[in-house]
């Protein structure tokens, strides 16, 4: 059976990170003599992509890591310190398109609170409502990464809440890895399972029902579970199943 095509497939070395200038030029060669407007060939998803991530570059023309991401607002934090802004929202409220305003990638309702309901969004971050939904706050407005895929809440303790960051559907947003709240999503700090140099996703995340140091999350670079701590602190992870690709 022949190999597929990889259009984006180049002379350089795989462990040298292409620039996107590189990655476009490649996708272009290929579609050289094609049909672009064939469906389903993937050449409207990857412009989509690459006109999404022209405005995430590092400086030598590569993708932004997650740690970039991150780094950009810790560094905005201490901007604004200093500073007061007033913000209203404009809209729009209403949509003429069927498909409504946006995608939900995850939805939770709180063990021990019925009315108390979470909702993550690919690129919109994480939502609460506690009055079963007739109103909503945002919650991960002060973190870089706010496309959510996966909520866990501890049956014990309502305050602590896991998330998987990043778009597991169309890639909206890239996955630092998991965060957690001790507030109830008040605030949010990072774990022992962080994706800082890769463009990772992460899926799915479960709680132990009996144990709530053990979590397992799926990513597309493997299926993890926390590691049983010996002292209090950031649990680690390991990885019980790893992809190569």
């Amino acid at each position: 059976m022949a190999s597929a095509i990889d259009p984006l497939s180049s002379a350089k070395p795989l462990s040298q990170e292409r620039s996107l200038d590189d990655m476009s030029a490649a996708f272009e060669n290929y579609w050289k003599g094609r049909d672009r407007n064939l469906k389903g060939s993937g050449f409207k998803p990857y412009k989509r992509w690459e006109n999404h991530w022209r405005n995430f570059l590092r400086k030598d023309g590569t993708l932004a890591k997650p740690e970039d991401f991150w780094n950009a607002w810790e560094a905005e934090k201490d901007m604004l310190k200093s500073e007061t802004a007033q913000w209203r929202s404009l809209g729009p409220y209403t949509t003429v398109q069927k498909f409504g305003q946006g995608r939900i990638n995850t939805f939770i309702i709180d063990p021990n609170q019925p009315n108390v309901f979470y909702a993550g969004a690919p690129s919109g971050g994480l939502w609460k409502s506690v009055d079963y939904g007739v109103n909503w706050i945002p919650l991960s407005d002060e973190i870089p990464q706010i496309g959510v895929s996966g909520i866990v809440i501890d049956p014990r303790d309502s305050d602590i809440i896991y998330i998987a960051t990043g778009d597991d559907d169309a890639r909206d947003t890239y996955s630092v890895g998991v965060l957690k709240s001790t507030d109830g999503g008040l605030t949010w700090n990072k774990t022992g399972l962080e994706f800082d140099k890769t463009n990772a996703i992460s899926n799915e995340i479960y709680m132990h029902p009996e144990n709530s140091d053990i979590l397992w999350v799926a990513t597309n670079t493997g299926f993890f579970k926390t590691k049983m701590r010996a002292k209090p602190g950031i649990i680690p992870y390991r990885s019980i199943f790893r992809t190569s690709s």
